[in-house]
């Protein structure tokens, strides 16, 4: 087999400047490239340059994994996620909508040195007369020589030595030092901080020391790599998870557009994480952590991301649209098959071996929403509610609906929500208010709507005692009903169709 590679063509989101990414080796570059051939992203088809030939597509390439199984077929005829209308343009005030708006305030308020002068070690050397004091700059600034201690004041001493090993892991990963077999060393990392809670939050700050001011490209490109490979799977502590994210923010919003995408989809993954609290769990599939740093171009996955991830995905076939598309999609489904005159619909369950199938297919980037019973839809609608990281009234907010209770002010704590969270909740909302109109037809009322929508809007984690339970379902209704009823809507939905060029 020939061992010509293949490349994906992206563009910068403020220049429009191309650069080319190749996932084999995960590298990407702004030259374009005369060693393989270059694909378009979304539609998997060879880029066509305004000043090239016709490229021939005959040639016998050595193709990762994920592009050799995928489904032209099904994309051309079924997959809306793939066949829109790609364009390039500036995003809208208050920067892109895969991430949060007040990114700023955060990198703010948590400056790295600032923890640094909390929580490192301030002093190196064995003898207490004999250590020295080190620099906040030296603490938190890349470093190719191995470290002696653990960055970390709280790290016991039982594991200063995991503490060490792990940043040796780093260096040998990401090339500082020498290794044939560098990709193993992601994996032993992951299988320490699988085993070893404790060190989670050293080696995210060992990473962190390694992103500032590193003088090799290389190295920090695979440096973020092995960043977004251990926020993908681990959340850190809640003592440290607001520092880390005004890092990753703050290299969010850098000059260089590589390293920019890198720290964004770093933050999408880490926030997701941190709300779930807990690590991904593997299946004994160690072998899958080196594909995860592709999916920052090849990502697809739709249930069980995040609602941000989900935008992140599809910012380069809809950079207009502020919320999921998906959601969009399985609406205008329904309604295409008459949803608003079908008794109970959303509180008759579908099929869910079948909602399981279309779960699947969606994941992969094929639709197969056409062919799929009505009941069957509303039930996966749900499901994506359900399955969201952090739902969409986000779980740092959930508590402060009990005083919206208290005070009537639903409303104005619906306003409140992250802006994308917000307007994807507007849009279920506007949703349901249409679907109101049918009610002579549905059977189904705004309570009726909230009752079944509840659980997967307003979700209530860690929490055992039956009573509080049994309070915040009572609310959700409220709540819900409230916004159905008088909520205006009528900025998301019905969606312009200006959100989908």
């Amino acid at each position: 087999m020939s061992t010509t590679k293949i490349y994906y063509i992206y563009f910068n989101e403020q220049s429009g400047i191309p650069y080319y990414y190749e996932p084999n080796s995960g590298s990407t570059t702004y030259t374009q490239p005369t060693d393989g051939m270059v694909f378009d992203p979304d539609t998997q088809e060879p880029y066509h340059f305004e000043d090239e030939d016709e490229i021939s597509t005959k040639i016998e390439l050595d193709v990762p994994e994920e592009v050799e199984k995928f489904d032209e077929e099904a994309v051309t005829h079924e997959d809306p996620f793939s066949n829109r209308e790609k364009s390039f343009i500036p995003a809208a005030d208050g920067g892109p909508a895969y991430l949060p708006t007040d990114l700023q305030e955060d990198i703010k308020k948590f400056q790295l040195a600032d923890f640094a002068r909390q929580f490192f070690r301030a002093h190196r050397g064995n003898h207490k007369f004999t250590r020295k004091r080190i620099s906040v700059d030296a603490l938190t600034e890349f470093s190719s020589e191995q470290l002696s201690e653990p960055l970390l004041e709280a790290i016991d001493s039982k594991i200063s030595k995991l503490a060490i090993s792990s940043f040796k892991y780093i260096l040998y990963y990401t090339g500082v030092l020498p290794s044939k077999t560098p990709a193993a060393y992601a994996d032993r990392l992951i299988n320490h901080m699988y085993t070893n809670p404790a060190i989670r939050d050293e080696v995210m700050f060992q990473l962190i020391k390694q992103t500032r001011k590193n003088p090799n490209k290389d190295w920090l490109q695979k440096t973020w790599e092995l960043f977004i490979i251990v926020v993908t799977v681990f959340p850190s502590s809640r003592n440290s998870e607001n520092w880390i994210k005004s890092h990753l923010a703050s290299e969010s919003k850098g000059s260089d557009e590589i390293i920019s995408q890198y720290a964004s989809f770093a933050y999408i993954r880490f926030s997701a994480r941190c709300a779930l609290g807990k690590p991904l769990d593997l299946a004994n599939d160690i072998g899958s952590l080196q594909k995860i740093p592709q999916q920052i171009h090849l990502g697809r996955q739709i249930f069980g991301s995040s609602i941000y991830e989900q935008i992140w995905n599809q910012r380069r076939s809809m950079v207009k649209l502020p919320i999921p598309f998906v959601l969009h999609h399985m609406a205008d489904m329904l309604l295409k098959k008459n949803c608003e005159n079908i008794e109970g619909i959303f509180r008759l369950p579908g099929n869910m071996r079948r909602v399981d199938e279309m779960t699947d297919e969606l994941n992969q980037g094929r639709d197969s929403l056409m062919s799929a019973e009505v009941n069957d839809i509303a039930s996966l609608m749900k499901k994506w509610f359900r399955d969201l990281p952090d739902p969409v009234v986000n779980l740092e907010k959930v508590d402060l609906l009990e005083n919206a209770f208290e005070d009537k002010t639903y409303i104005e704590f619906t306003e409140s929500l992250p802006k994308t969270h917000k307007l994807t909740l507007m849009y279920l909302i506007g949703f349901l208010q249409h679907l109101c109109k049918s009610e002579a037809q549905t059977k189904m009322n705004a309570k009726n709507y909230a009752i079944v929508f509840g659980p997967n809007i307003v979700q209530v984690r860690d929490m055992n005692e039956p009573m509080k339970l049994k309070k915040f379902s009572d609310i959700t209704i409220e709540y819900l009903t409230t916004l159905i009823q008088s909520w205006d809507t009528s900025m998301i939905y019905p969606l312009s169709h200006e959100y989908l060029q």
